[in-house]
This record gives C-alpha cells, structure tokens and sequence, in this order.
C-alpha cells in the first residue's frame, strides 16, 4: 500500500469513526434534552445508539489499525483476542438485545 493510499484510508476511516461518535451522542443527547423525545419508543433508539457508540470506541479504531497495516494484527495477540472478542459481544447485544 503506497504513503497516499494510507494517507486516504486512515482519513476516510477516522471521519466515519467520528461521525458514528458524534451522531450516536447527539441521538443520547436529544432524547435526553428534549422533554416531548422521553418516550419508551424512544429509548429503543438510545439503546441502539449506546450499543453503535460502544462499537465505534472500541471496535472501530482497532479496526482501523488492521486495515491499515493491511490486514496484518501489529498488536498483542492477547489484545486481538480481546477485539475480537468485545467486537461480536458488541454486535452481539446490537442485535439481538433488543427484542423485548
């Protein structure tokens, strides 16, 4: 992978990763803020949110460190073991933690 396609990567990922963080607070924070927004449907959505802002603090920038070292893990093979662990655990509850 050429400097500028790194370069590229690191920036298009990091600007998802921050969008993701700062939508899923602003949804936590609307519902929290705004009285007519307190309703049980709602909190369905804040569920969600606190789930994807979970994914994308500590799922997301490991991830971004695999990509860019092409698919290669440069960490600690125990702390792969525990994003990979946390990150179906994550996806886990986003899915399917919602049914009631």
């Amino acid at each position: 992978m050429s400097i500028l396609t790194g370069i590229a990567l690191v920036l298009g990922l990091g600007t998802i990763l921050v969008l993701t963080i700062v939508g899923n607070v602003l949804v936590c924070l609307s519902v929290i803020l705004v009285r007519k927004l307190r309703k049980p449907q709602n909190y369905l959505l804040v569920s969600l949110a606190v789930s994807d802002l979970f994914v994308a603090l500590f799922v997301m920038p490991f991830a971004i460190i695999y990509e860019v070292n092409e698919a290669v893990w440069p960490l600690s093979f125990s702390l792969c073991d525990v994003w990979v662990s946390g990150e179906h655990g994550l996806y886990f509850w986003a899915f399917f933690g919602h049914n009631e």
